[in-house]
């Protein structure tokens, strides 16, 4: 598979973290108004799309809308959702566009559960239920991600690919290459070293990944330069953004639970 398909398919696999930004969010609303939830099932409904994508380009399948998908996020680091994306309303019918000859058939039984389940949530109009037919729907998203994950695992990732990817500063594909070299790479000096690079990338959510690398490489390794990793991290403590300090704080405890690091803080 040649560099520019293993952009794009790592580009879909961003999709995912929509599912997680889904539920977070949901866990974090007290009184949820079905505005919102809408809102909340667009995420969903193009993260399962893109984590099904993956899939199939991995299988080299076509299907329909396989065009690039916009970016998930704008240069500042926001996720944005593209212009173009449906209503709620419309919904149901997109989880009905991989059908069976694609060879789906151990996730096909939970997409369709999806089109039941988001035709029902757009029928409803009591938020309080609607907000358990979307833990369900996020239950069922879960799973497929899993079942995506599982599929093109282990990801082929090489050296030429972080360095193209560093090149283009392409930041949703860094979002994962960073967890992905920190957890899976053998080298862990040269993830050590990414992690390093990626910590003072404009973007939030790079820098916040590249401070969880630090925790991954000392959970998976137990090993770090602490005279390199360390003012890092304390660095990361002082972001001014929050998901760079809470991921900092991780790492804080990672290092000192699998390194026996101590930090005066």
């Amino acid at each position: 598979m040649d560099t520019e398909t293993r952009l794009n398919t790592m580009q879909w696999l961003e999709g995912v973290d929509y599912i997680t930004s889904a539920r977070a969010a949901l866990q974090r609303e007290a009184a949820p108004e079905n505005a919102f939830l809408d809102d909340l099932l667009r995420y969903l409904v193009l993260g399962v799309e893109q984590a099904v994508k993956a899939v199939l380009t991995f299988r080299h399948v076509e299907f329909p809308g396989a065009d690039r998908p916009p970016t998930l996020y704008d240069a500042e680091g926001h996720v944005t959702l593209p212009a173009h994306f449906p209503q709620a309303s419309e919904i149901p019918a997109l989880f009905q566009r991989f059908p069976p000859e694609y060879q789906l058939e151990s996730v096909w039984e939970q997409l369709q559960r999806l089109v039941t389940l988001s035709e029902d949530f757009c029928r409803g109009e009591d938020a309080d239920a609607r907000t358990g037919m979307l833990q369900a729907i996020l239950d069922t998203a879960d799973a497929i991600a899993r079942w995506a994950k599982a599929e093109i695992e282990p990801l082929n990732w090489d050296e030429d690919l972080v360095n193209e990817a560093l090149r283009r500063n392409a930041q949703d594909v860094l979002i994962h290459l960073v967890i992905w070299v920190s957890m899976n790479g053998d080298d862990w000096r040269y993830a050590q070293a990414l992690c390093v690079r990626l910590s003072s990338h404009p973007n939030p959510v790079i820098r916040g990944d590249a401070m969880l690398g630090f925790g991954h490489i000392a959970r998976v390794h137990h090993r770090l330069q602490r005279s390199i990793v360390q003012p890092v991290i304390l660095s990361g403590l002082q972001d001014p953004d929050d998901f760079v300090r809470g991921q900092a704080e991780t790492a804080k405890d990672d290092t000192s639970l699998f390194l026996g690091w101590r930090y005066d803080r």
